[in-house]
């Protein structure tokens, strides 16, 4: 099993940060089936081909944790990469 964690840093505050990570937890829905919720402060996802994972956002990064099953983690460095790519153009 692999895992991805990508923590960045961001100036937008926590309610910004919070409508980013629902943005970001609807468009993976869209492109890739995911099942999200918030459950206190971290937004939960799942994925049923193999992947769970959250993202946590606070007032000055955001964190997203993912735990790939063994088929995905095959794909760890073009997901990694996806979601290294999103973010740069979501934060700037």
């Amino acid at each position: 099993m692999a895992t991805i964690l990508v923590v960045r840093s961001h100036e937008l505050g926590h309610e910004k940060i919070r409508e980013l990570s629902e943005q970001i937890a609807g468009k993976l829905a869209e492109k890739y089936g995911i099942e999200w919720a918030w459950r206190e402060e971290h937004l939960v996802f799942r994925h049923d081909g193999g992947a769970d994972g959250h993202l946590k956002p606070t007032a000055t990064d955001l964190e997203i944790s993912i735990k790939l099953g063994f088929m995905l983690s095959m794909f760890r460095g073009s997901i990694e990469d996806s979601i290294n790519e999103q973010l740069d153009k979501l934060l700037g």
